[in-house]
């Protein structure tokens, strides 16, 4: 008996913890992503091929980020987060 509260407090802790987190949201704001400074309008790429690196590699690897609706849930949403700025940081497009 003692095993099983012992059990359904640990659940009821963790549950506890899943909601609280849910209040901790990530930054989604976009950064600087002036068409000046642009890889696509720099190199003056062709239009299918803009096309694909927009499709591709521009969600992680420049300033305009369209997450996911599962970004919205707290521990999904900080690796998600971690994953785009770490992107971003190797390769940058904007």
């Amino acid at each position: 008996m003692k095993k099983y509260l012992t059990f359904k407090r640990i659940r009821i802790t963790l549950l506890v913890l899943l909601v609280l987190t849910q209040f901790k949201t990530i930054d989604k704001t976009p950064g600087d992503d002036s068409p000046e400074n642009d890889f696509i309008v720099i190199e003056e790429a062709p239009e299918e091929v803009a096309k694909l690196f927009r499709k591709a590699c521009y969600n992680c690897h420049s300033n305009t980020t369209k997450y996911p609706w599962y970004s919205n849930i707290t521990p999904n949403s900080w690796w998600i987060k971690r994953h785009v700025l770490k992107g971003a940081y190797k390769l940058n497009y904007s």
